[in-house]
């Protein structure tokens, strides 16, 4: 009997001892063969960095698997600030040594800083749980409030210096901004004028034109203590260009006493309309020709004719449009032509010589009175 005791501790020893080997060797083996998730704070990304509140904010988490096996049903949770943002989000399969991204929806309410926290986990066993979560903080910021400014120009073309008025309405929300400061200021020059919003959130603004040709910005600018928006209208101008495109006269040789016929042609080179459009032309000098031309249309032409005349010499003329320079012009320098000279020659084609006629007369009366005198003498002699 104690043959068969000691036959059976001797059996019971043996497997203790295979046990005590086999286990830890499956133990190690199952070990080798797990999954193991990771994630870092590096891991974790916001749609944007810096939200204002009330802004939905996408965040995304990558997790990893550093382990030799596939980590399967891979459960991801998501907090704010120690408090869970449901749902969980589930990864079918990471495999190894790999990653994937799940995203959350965050919807801001308050302003604040807050701590966002990724935990996840597999249906495989972790050698190493203390990497499998991860944190990162996001400061959501106050929502500024704007005033929303709408603005309309009428009319949007006008010509140079001509008045326009600016129409507009401001609203902060829906509610309208009343006794705000409305600045309306032509961009290109600084020119500004302002007013005030009525109750109903409302404003017009009149202003004189810009001077010269052009598109202008036109910039509208609302506030009301730390908050203001604002907006742009655009503004054409237009600008006529008075000048004088011909010059003609007939007959082109002249003689004294002849009847000079000049025909000028006057043109507006602009896009704007010129009023009142004033005429000259000189000779020698001496106005002869100052004549209001009416309006010009952008492109127009007119015919300036004016009759003289001639006297013997040379004489210069000269023809001038926008005279005393009231219009606003494209350009300045191109209302005057270039003097032009006209040559007038004498009856006889050159410098007459001495006049015989009232010498000859003189002698025809002298002879005549001599031989009237000398008939006389003898009809006398003869009556003796």
């Amino acid at each position: 009997m104690s043959g068969n005791i000691m036959t059976k501790l001797t059996a019971l020893m043996a497997l203790v001892t295979f046990l005590g080997c086999v286990v830890p060797l499956e133990m190690v083996s199952a070990q080798g063969q797990s999954a193991d998730i990771n994630l870092t704070s590096a891991d974790i990304t916001f749609s944007k960095d810096h939200p204002s509140s009330g802004e939905i904010i996408t965040i995304t988490a990558k997790i990893h698997n550093r382990g030799p096996s596939a980590a399967t049903n891979v459960v991801v949770s998501f907090n704010v600030s120690n408090l869970p943002l449901p749902p969980t989000k589930t990864i079918a399969t990471i495999v190894p040594t790999g990653a994937q991204d799940t995203t959350h929806q965050w919807p801001t309410t308050l302003p604040g800083t807050f701590t966002i926290k990724v935990s996840a986990k597999a249906d495989q066993s972790d050698p190493d749980s203390s990497n499998n979560q991860a944190e990162r903080t996001i400061t959501v910021g106050t929502v500024v409030p704007t005033i929303n400014v709408t603005a309309t120009i009428s009319p949007d073309t006008i010509e140079s210096k001509d008045p326009f008025t600016v129409n507009g309405t401001a609203l902060m929300g829906t509610t309208p901004v009343n006794g705000g400061d409305v600045k309306v200021e032509v961009v290109q020059n600084g020119y500004a004028n302002q007013t005030k919003t009525k109750s109903d959130g409302s404003f017009e603004v009149v202003m004189a034109g810009p001077t010269g040709q052009g598109l202008y910005n036109i910039k509208v600018t609302v506030s009301q203590g730390a908050v203001s928006g604002s907006t742009q209208v655009n503004l054409t101008v237009l600008q006529p260009d008075m000048t004088i495109t011909t010059f003609k006269y007939t007959p082109k040789d002249p003689i004294e006493g002849d009847v000079v016929k000049f025909t000028i042609g006057v043109q507006n080179l602009g896009n704007g309309t010129a009023k009142g459009v004033m005429f000259q032309l000189k000779i020698d000098d001496v106005v002869v020709l100052d004549k209001d031309e009416g309006d010009f249309s952008n492109g127009q032409t007119k015919t300036v004719e004016y009759s003289w005349k001639s006297k013997k010499g040379s004489h210069s003329v000269i023809a001038t449009v926008d005279v005393n320079n009231t219009i606003e012009e494209i350009k300045e320098d191109n209302n005057v032509y270039p003097t032009q000279t006209v040559t007038v020659k004498a009856k006889s084609g050159g410098k007459p010589g001495p006049s015989f006629e009232a010498p000859l007369f003189v002698v025809a009366v002298i002879v005549v009175f001599l031989i009237m005198r000398n008939g006389r003498f003898k009809g006398r002699k003869q009556e003796r």
